[in-house]
């Protein structure tokens, strides 16, 4: 239909709507209609340079509302006929459109242009009205993987000041959270991966800064945020609790006439109280670190400090009894039902996704500072931080291990 309308009049391609300047360009931009965008552009390439009543250009629809296609056709289209690259259009708060892929959080539109070998240093650091760049919007809006595209490229300026004076660093730094926070804070990743990179702050004054945005802590809002916060806590770890303490009293298997498990001594028997014990102490813990995080008359960073604790063994609590649970159906099982107790470990492991999930965020902001300051300088890096992460997640199932060897090397029972 496109193609018959077009051979009737061409002019047609650069007329625009009345209420809001679009033209058919646009309109398919919008719509990713690739086989439109291609006719249109190869009736008439001048189209892709007609702004809309917004100021936004063909290119800029089609970025902001990620279609990948036709961004690569508008960029292609124009390259074959030597006109001028739109990726160096700008709409009416002179955004590019790799501005405007970033702030509406289209990663996949981020990922083609920062793999496009003609995107020029100048496209990637060019300034909007505001004077910011990629990487400021990127860092305001906190979206980690569109931010960790941009800070690989080494022609991307970490140093940029906008029209206030705030470099990426400063507005990642405003951004920041303050208080109790989770460890995996995105805001908080982007401010501490710019800091390892070298990037650098504005020339601003750092006291009238802080007073501007007012980094204090506010001591009510944190205490509304741990009280509310230690109801579920408080929950997870009493119910953890109960069950470690039921599971003690009543372990796999059957009893021998003097009272005592027969499976006593068998190295998943062992497992499974080890990691017991541990799931119950971890509980038992989190609750009485919870005690002083609850409390008002305690002062607020005593709080967040026995808040932090309480979480941290709450999640040692849950992964100690997720073990004991794995080797006690492993124990009763194992001799009967080998495949069945395959499939139990397999579906219980399952609960470590989290840990994977944990590793594979940190290793990523890790490859990108790699490539960002090369390997010279931090091929160390990597490995270490995947081994802290992987220690300091599963240092409960090392502590289990330990014990158990120790107790078989020492013929204790």
């Amino acid at each position: 239909m496109t193609e018959m309308v077009l051979k009737w009049n061409k002019d047609l391609t650069k007329q625009a709507g009345r209420s809001d300047g679009s033209t058919p360009l646009h309109a398919a931009a919008s719509w990713g209609n690739h086989d439109v965008i291609s006719l249109l552009l190869d009736d008439d390439p001048s189209a892709a340079y007609q702004p809309d009543h917004h100021g936004s250009f063909p290119i800029h629809v089609a970025a902001s509302d990620d279609h990948v296609k036709a961004v690569s056709i508008l960029l292609d289209k124009q390259k074959c006929r030597n006109l001028e690259d739109c990726s160096e259009l700008r709409n009416a708060r002179g955004q590019s459109f790799l501005h405007v892929a970033v702030l509406q959080e289209n990663q996949s539109v981020v990922t083609y242009a920062c793999k496009l070998a003609k995107l020029e240093p100048a496209v990637l650091n060019m300034q909007d009205d505001d004077g910011n760049t990629a990487l400021h919007i990127a860092v305001q809006v906190g979206n980690l993987w569109i931010f960790n595209l941009l800070l690989q490229i080494r022609q991307v300026e970490l140093n940029l000041t906008n029209n206030k004076g705030e470099t990426p660093l400063d507005c990642s730094w405003i951004k920041k959270p303050v208080g109790v926070h989770y460890e995996l804070n995105l805001r908080i990743m982007i401010y501490n991966l710019l800091n390892d990179a070298r990037a650098k702050s504005g020339n601003q004054r750092w006291d009238l800064l802080h007073k501007q945005h007012n980094k204090t802590l506010d001591e009510e809002k944190e205490a509304k945020k741990i009280t509310d916060s230690t109801q579920t806590i408080g929950i997870r770890s009493v119910l953890i609790a109960t069950v470690a303490f039921a599971a003690a009293f009543a372990p796999p298997g059957d009893y021998a006439d003097n009272g005592s498990p027969r499976l006593a001594g068998h190295y998943a028997f062992d497992v499974f109280i080890i990691a017991n014990t541990l799931a119950f102490i971890c509980a038992g813990l989190s609750i009485i670190s919870l005690m002083y995080a609850g409390v008002s008359a305690v002062d607020i960073r005593t709080r967040m400090i026995s808040f932090v604790f309480s979480a941290t063994f709450m999640v040692c609590s849950a992964r100690s009894l997720g073990a004991a649970f794995a080797f006690g159906m492993y124990v009763v099982l194992a001799p009967v039902a080998p495949t069945t107790v395959i499939a139990t470990c397999v579906i219980t492991a399952l609960a470590l996704v989290d840990v994977a999930w944990r590793v594979w965020v940190v290793a990523a902001g890790e490859l990108v500072l790699l490539k960002r300051l090369g390997i010279a300088q931090a091929w160390w890096r990597l490995p270490w931080t995947i081994m802290a992460t992987l220690l300091t997640q599963f240092w409960p199932y090392i502590v289990i291990v330990g014990v158990v060897l120790y107790s078989k090397m020492r013929g204790v029972h």
